[in-house]
């Protein structure tokens, strides 16, 4: 998996300070996208173990409040298991609330089981087109 930014204190995507990763990627291109580079997923760097830990302890301090994933497409990083991987540490080490941005639909995620997984780890999901 490729990222684009990673916010280590974040106001404006979701309540409270949260920290949040944008994901490369994402095959929507909805007419009005914010984010019109990250559709690629070359942008960006690439996902490694070290940035995991980071990323990790950014979300484990204690005036972070949860952690948003947005895109590029967070549904669409079924190249390896990285994202999935991510959302399943922040559950068991922290326990904070997951925000994910979607441009699928909530019926399209769940009838892919790769797509239902991702979404398991989710407190909550904003779905649709954009």
């Amino acid at each position: 998996m490729k990222y684009a930014k990673v916010r280590k204190f974040d106001i404006a995507n979701g309540p409270k300070v949260r920290t949040t990763l944008f994901v490369s990627g994402c095959t929507h291109n909805c007419p009005e996208c914010f984010n019109k580079d990250q559709q690629s997923f070359q942008y960006g760097e690439l996902w490694t173990e070290e940035v995991e830990e980071q990323f990790l302890s950014y979300v484990k301090n204690p005036n972070v409040h949860g952690v948003s994933i947005l895109g590029g497409e967070p549904m669409q990083q079924l190249m390896d298991d990285s994202l999935l991987k991510l959302l399943t540490r922040i559950k068991e080490e922290t326990n904070k609330e997951i925000w994910l941005w979607s441009g699928y639909t909530y019926d399209e995620i769940i009838s892919n089981p790769r797509r239902k997984e991702i979404l398991e780890q989710v407190d909550v999901l904003i779905d649709g087109p954009f």
